[in-house]
């Protein structure tokens, strides 16, 4: 996963991030599942906010959730465990700067609230995932299409 794809800038900021707030601000460790959770959820905003994908890989309907499968593979080293934040597994070590890293940023900021149980029962309720259980991938377009204002406004305020 090297070479500057946006994939591997996302996960940077959200590796660099849950570094700089730490389990006692989110109350989550950053494990594998909770990374492809954040990768859906910031996906799902970029949606909502602009009409189009932030991240091109496609994400599979795996037994807890949605996972991107390059993703799970190259952070598999850590089990279920907390992934420790180490410049072997980063490309630009920094935070994205500007309105995407600030949107990502916030999706962070919204995700500290749930914990992995609460975001598998969220994510397997709504239709992307119901629709890509038939053929295994979650499609753009149905996230695109699910994730209208109301749905993503009654999301962040629960």
């Amino acid at each position: 996963m090297r070479g500057g794809k946006m994939l591997d800038r996302i996960i940077d900021h959200i590796l660099v991030w849950h570094d700089k707030n730490g389990v006692s601000t989110t109350g989550y460790e950053l494990n594998n599942l909770r990374l492809n959770y954040s990768l859906y959820f910031i996906q799902a905003n970029n949606y909502y906010k602009y009409g189009q994908p932030l991240i091109e890989e496609d994400f599979e309907c795996w037994a807890y959730g949605p996972i991107i499968p390059e993703v799970y593979w190259k952070f598999r080293i850590f089990g279920g465990n907390e992934i420790h934040f180490t410049e072997s597994y980063m490309d630009t070590k920094e935070l994205i700067h500007g309105p995407m890293g600030d949107d990502i940023s916030a999706v962070l900021e919204m995700l500290m609230s749930f914990d992995n149980h609460y975001l598998n029962n969220v994510v397997r309720n709504q239709s992307p995932w119901l629709l890509g259980k038939r053929e295994d991938i979650i499609h753009k377009e149905s996230i695109k299409e699910y994730f209208t204002k109301e749905v993503y406004e009654r999301f962040i305020n629960f």
